[in-house]
């Protein structure tokens, strides 16, 4: 995918933010992703306990006509949701689970912005690096289709006005230093915490944004081994 269309996506989530929160004028830290999709686009919100075969499914939007099945008090069952309701997996309302239970509201929600005729029921996945995957589960994880929606749901949740404004309010700065292509040093790796952790998200999903944008001011990795080695070393 070129930039162009990577600017295109951006252009669409972050106009998704912003009139959201029109009406009061508000840059907020913390894009509120669940006050848009139920408040704004009015999908509903559900959490329940998955009990898919595939146990990496953790969101899915309905379609309708595709039933998912679900943990019940007697057990699982199937269950058919009204279209355009996003469910989510019971497991991340645990406080732990915040900034992935956030990227797969966004995630879901962001099928809905792709097309809203929702033919096809949705799911997110999260990937089990343990898991011997199928050729086939393979390329529904990695499709040039789910990186478009990941970067659609990476968008609503660190809009680039948002995000650049809690750079410069954390670090001063307008760019994060990255040594070489991806070395942090230690402050700023706490620095880029502080920010994953204000806007509600991952510090991998903070990083690969902040690629994306070029948001990082890249140095020669030199220069931080430099300022590990022992004093008195050559």
């Amino acid at each position: 995918m070129n930039s162009i269309y990577y600017d295109a996506l951006d252009e669409l989530s972050e106009s998704v933010v912003r009139g959201y929160y029109s009406s009061s004028g508000e840059i907020p830290e913390l894009v509120d992703i669940e006050g848009i999709v139920t408040e704004q686009y009015r999908l509903p919100i559900l959490y329940c306990s998955f009990a898919e075969d595939d146990t990496d499914k953790i969101g899915y939007i309905s379609d309708g006509m595709t039933p998912l099945r679900i943990m019940m008090d007697r057990g699982p069952v199937s269950k058919l949701f009204p279209k355009g309701t996003i469910v989510i997996e019971k497991c991340l309302l645990e406080p732990q689970m915040s900034g992935r239970r956030r990227f797969t509201i966004a995630h879901e929600f962001s099928h809905y912005l792709d097309d809203r005729s929702l033919e096809t029921a949705c799911f997110s996945r999260v990937f089990d690096n343990e898991r011997d995957y199928t050729a086939n589960d393979l390329k529904a994880l990695l499709s040039a289709g789910e990186s478009k929606i990941d970067r659609l749901a990476a968008g609503l949740l660190m809009p680039r006005y948002i995000l650049e404004r809690n750079i410069k309010k954390i670090t001063g700065n307008s760019r994060i230093p990255i040594y070489g292509n991806y070395n942090l040093d230690h402050e700023d790796r706490i620095l880029a915490k502080r920010i994953a952790n204000t806007m509600g998200v991952s510090m991998t999903a903070l990083i690969l944004r902040l690629r994306s944008l070029e948001l990082f001011e890249y140095r020669d990795i030199n220069i931080l081994l430099r300022r590990i080695m022992p004093e008195g070393s050559t």
